[in-house]
């Protein structure tokens, strides 16, 4: 199934789905018809109210009402429910109305990437190597103004700060 469905009606009144990619399990599950008296012939005359939750993560709940042709408003379940990514089995027809689609359904809702794991302790070494990252370059900084400051306060005889003066004799020739 391309998409969250509501099952209408199927051509024995209940349909079955595999359901392995969703929730790994490998028997394959029964959903019921939630309208049984629906054939492919009246669908173009059919009028209906369906009220039902909003998109919500819970794989295994689904709750709602719905009405055909202004009749006594039914209850659906999970039962009355098709998820996006199973896929229909033993079964020739089903008629189905589409509840949600792309990141509103529910395989999607908790297809949500997993926190990576890793140890207590790389977790730490992480967070000591940025500490220890951050005190080197606040030393760093802290230690170079204050050796710009001590050089400007001090006049330090191995500090030459006019190179002109150790150069007396600069001779100029041309390379050929």
């Amino acid at each position: 199934m391309p998409a969250d469905i509501l099952l209408i009606s199927t051509d024995g009144g209940s349909a079955f789905f595999d359901t392995v990619s969703l929730d790994g399990e490998t028997i394959l599950t029964e959903r019921f018809a939630s309208s049984p008296n629906v054939s492919s012939g009246n669908l173009q005359t059919m009028k209906g109210m369906i009220m039902y939750e909003d998109p919500n993560l819970v794989m295994h709940k689904f709750n709602g009402i719905f009405s055909i042709n202004n009749q006594e408003f039914q209850d659906i379940s999970n039962r009355n429910f098709a998820m996006r990514g199973s896929v229909l089995k033993n079964t020739n027809f089903i008629i189905g109305i589409v509840l949600y689609v792309g990141t509103d359904t529910k395989a999607y809702q908790n297809s949500k990437t997993r926190k990576r794991k890793q140890s207590w302790l790389i977790g730490r070494m992480h967070e000591l190597i940025v500490k220890m990252f951050w005190v080197i370059a606040a030393l760093s900084l802290i230690l170079a103004l204050g050796g710009v400051a001590f050089q400007a306060m001090v006049d330090v005889p191995y500090v030459y700060k006019d190179v002109s003066s150790l150069v007396s004799n600069v001779t100029r020739f041309n390379v050929i």
